[in-house]
C-alpha cells in the first residue's frame, strides 16, 4: 500500500483513547494588528466517517484558507469550546464520586470560571494558569493552589484526549508558593478531650427521641474510633454481622460516602489494606455490647430513622458543638491519636501499628503519629550530650 502523501498545513493525529484519525489545518499568519497567530480546524475520522474522506475536506478547507488569507484575510476563529465546556467534559471523562465534583465545583466556580470560563480552550497558555494560580498566593494555602491546579490539569487532559488543542501548557506551569504563613496544625488529642466533645454532643442534643438517639450513637461511634482507630467512614459503616464474639474481631470491610451516581451510601473501603480484622479488647467489646442493646438497626450507627450516616452532617454537627464550647477537636484526631499511642509504646511495633490502622506503608503510620509537648520534652531531657 503506497505511503500516504505529506500535505503542507495538515497534521495526522491519532486519538490514545479510540484510536480515531484527526486532520488538523494549522498555519501561522499576522492578524488584522500584526500579532502572529496560528490558525487551526480539525476535521475527524468520525464526523466524516472515513479517513479518507476527513482528509479530503481537510485539503479544501486549507486550500480555501489559504487563498482568503491571500486575498481578503482571515478573522480569528472562535473556538469551539471553552473552559467552561471542556471543564463539564472532564467531569464525564474523569469520574469521581458525587461529593469530589461538589469540592471540585466550589474551587472552579471561585478561582477559574469567573475569569476565564468563557475563554477559549485553544486560547490558554500556560501564563494564564500562573496567572490563575499567583493570584491565589496571598490569601490561599499551598493545599488550595495545588487543588486548583489539579483542576487545570483535568481541563487541559480532557482537551488533549478529545483532540480540541495538541499541546499541554501545564507542562510549562510552575506552581507559586504560598504567602501565608505555615501553622502547625494540632492534631493531637486527650483523653479529657474526647469527654468534653461527648458532654458537648449531649448538651445540645434537644429534648425529642430523636435528637437524643442520634447524639448518643455519635457518643458511642467516638469510643469506638478511639479504641480501634478505624476511620471514620469505617466505623459508621459497621454492621452487626462484622462482629464476631467467637474470634473476639471486628470485620472492616466497607465504607460510608459517595459514588459517581450517590451522593451517600456504602462502598468499598479506601485501599485493599483497609479491609482488615481488628481484635476486640475487653473495653472493646463492653462497648459493643452496649452499642448493640442501644442499637435495633443491622448498621451500627444507623441514624433514629434507620438512614445510613451521613458524613457531612456529622462533620457539621461536631464542628458546630466544638465551636459553641471552644473545643479543637475532629473525629480524624482519634485516629491520630491512635497512632501516637501506638508508635509511642515500646510494646507495639511499626508493623502491628500499620496493619491496625489498615494502611499499605509504614510510612503513611508514621506520619499520623504526632509527638506532643510531653514526648518532646523527655526527649531533650534524656538526650546524651557529648
Amino acid at each position: 500500500m503506497a505511503k500516504k502523501k505529506k500535505e503542507k498545513y495538515i497534521k495526522e493525529r491519532k486519538s490514545k483513547s479510540t484510536g480515531s484519525v484527526t486532520y488538523q489545518v494549522s498555519f501561522a499568519y499576522l492578524d488584522e494588528e500584526g500579532n502572529e497567530t496560528t490558525y487551526n480546524k480539525s476535521f475527524s475520522e468520525k464526523e466524516y466517517g472515513s479517513a479518507a474522506l476527513a482528509f479530503e475536506a481537510a485539503k479544501r478547507h486549507r486550500d480555501e484558507m489559504r487563498h482568503q488569507l491571500n486575498t481578503e484575510g482571515i478573522e480569528k476563529p472562535k473556538a469551539e469550546y471553552s473552559v467552561d465546556d471542556v471543564y463539564s467534559l472532564s467531569k464525564k471523562l474523569f469520574p469521581q464520586s458525587v461529593e469530589t465534583f461538589r469540592k471540585h465545583d466550589v474551587q472552579y466556580n471561585a478561582y477559574i470560571k469567573p475569569i476565564y470560563g468563557n475563554k477559549s480552550i485553544a486560547d490558554v497558555k500556560a501564563s494564564d494558569i500562573m496567572l490563575c494560580l499567583n493570584a491565589l498566593i496571598e490569601d490561599k494555602t499551598d493545599d488550595t493552589i495545588r487543588r486548583v491546579f489539579g483542576i487545570w490539569k483535568r481541563i487541559i487532559s480532557a482537551a488533549l484526549i478529545e483532540d480540541i488543542i495538541f499541546k499541554d501548557p501545564t507542562i510549562k506551569v510552575k506552581i507559586p508558593k504560598s504567602e501565608v504563613p505555615a501553622t502547625h496544625r494540632n492534631v493531637n488529642t486527650t483523653l479529657e478531650t474526647i469527654q468534653r466533645v461527648q458532654d458537648a454532643i449531649m448538651k445540645y442534643a434537644r429534648g425529642s427521641d430523636r435528637f437524643q438517639f442520634n447524639a448518643k450513637r455519635l457518643c458511642y461511634a467516638i469510643r469506638l474510633m478511639y479504641y480501634t482507630g478505624m476511620r471514620p467512614s469505617e466505623c459508621f459503616a459497621l454492621t452487626r454481622s462484622d462482629l464476631d464474639f467467637e474470634s473476639l474481631t471486628i470485620s472492616v470491610n466497607k465504607a460510608v460516602g459517595s459514588t459517581k451516581s450517590k451522593r451517600l451510601t456504602v462502598k468499598r473501603t479506601k485501599t485493599e489494606s483497609s479491609v482488615r480484622e481488628i481484635p476486640m479488647t475487653s473495653e472493646i467489646e463492653s462497648l459493643l455490647d452496649e452499642i448493640l442493646g442501644f442499637q435495633e438497626n443491622e448498621y451500627l450507627f444507623a441514624d433514629y430513622d434507620g438512614n445510613l450516616p451521613d458524613m457531612r452532617i456529622i462533620g457539621k454537627t461536631i464542628n458546630y458543638v466544638c465551636q459553641k464550647e471552644g473545643i479543637d477537636f475532629t473525629l480524624y484526631r482519634l485516629r491520630h491519636k491512635f497512632s501516637t499511642d501506638m508508635i509511642t509504646s515500646k510494646e507495639v511495633d511499626i508493623r502491628t501499628a500499620m496493619e491496625l490502622m489498615g494502611h499499605t506503608a509504614k510510612s503513611m503510620t508514621l506520619d499520623y503519629a504526632r509527638s506532643n509537648e510531653e514526648l518532646k520534652r523527655e526527649a531533650l531531657k534524656n538526650r546524651k550530650l557529648s
